[in-house]
């Protein structure tokens, strides 16, 4: 399991028994983590100076495949070697090759602070999906850049995960909601269906082949130690199992289990 602080920058590899067996140094604010078949982590990251997407080689060589101006919270590596990263401070969607040519790009509609234009952006075979915290919502695009839809969610919305029936899951700090296709809201999981978990911002979410959802409980502003940080739910709303990271480490923000 490949794991990112957003307090320290590193990005931390442990074994099934939560050991600690690599730390790779030197990676700036990163809230999404992917490896490949190869062994490479990709993953963006950011500071004050702007943000990238890197690529780390199994021997810790990094990288730089994508520069931005502002921040980066969210790539998305395709079965085909492709990443799909969402750029804030151009407010555009920009798919690239593994060598980071850029092959496709898609305006985002968006006027309000930078900081809120977008999180996460995720990429199915017929669509972009991307969320922005400062309109509350999710928009559905479709492969030629065309707005088909757009989610209302609640605020400070970070993650998304759509479904082949058209529903979608997606995360905010109130915890992780389910929309139908119509954007009604059909399902949910918030503290109270989580005793010792204590919720404070999901973040990170992925779809297991089960149908199971893996998450990020992020203690970021203030909520150092105060809940559980990953665990695993069924849609029956049952944890599967838990990982509780205090004292070893203080904010995780993206994981990548393989």
């Amino acid at each position: 399991m490949l794991i990112s602080d957003t307090d320290v920058p590193c990005i931390y590899e442990i074994d099934e028994n939560s050991n600690v067996i690599r730390t790779i140094f030197d990676v700036k604010i990163c809230f999404s983590l992917f490896r490949d078949e190869l062994g490479n982590i990709v993953c963006p990251n950011y500071d004050c100076n702007g943000g990238s997407v890197i690529s780390i080689a199994p021997d810790g060589t990094k990288r730089e495949i994508f520069s931005a101006d502002g921040e980066i919270f969210s790539c998305h590596v395709q079965e085909n070697g492709n990443i799909v990263i969402g750029d804030l401070a151009a407010s555009r969607i920009v798919e690239i090759d593994c060598l980071g040519k850029i092959l496709k790009e898609i305006e985002v509609d968006y006027h309000g602070i930078q900081h809120e234009c977008m999180r996460m952006v995720r990429k199915t075979e017929d669509a972009y999906f991307l969320v922005q915290p400062g309109t509350s919502c999710i928009i559905h695009f479709d492969l030629d850049g065309n707005e088909v839809k757009r989610f209302a969610t609640r605020p400070d919305a970070f993650g998304v995960a759509p479904l082949p029936s058209g529903d979608l899951y997606y995360t905010c700090m109130a915890g992780i909601f389910k929309l139908d296709k119509d954007g009604r809201e059909i399902w949910s999981f918030t503290d109270a269906d989580a005793e010792g978990i204590n919720i404070r911002w999901i973040l990170d979410i992925t779809l297991t082949d089960e149908g199971n959802l893996l998450v990020c409980n992020w203690m970021g502003h203030g909520h150092l130690d105060e809940g559980v940080h990953f665990f695993e739910i069924t849609p029956d709303k049952d944890i599967v199992w838990q990982l509780d990271c205090k004292g070893e480490f203080k904010t995780p923000g993206a994981f990548f289990i393989y």
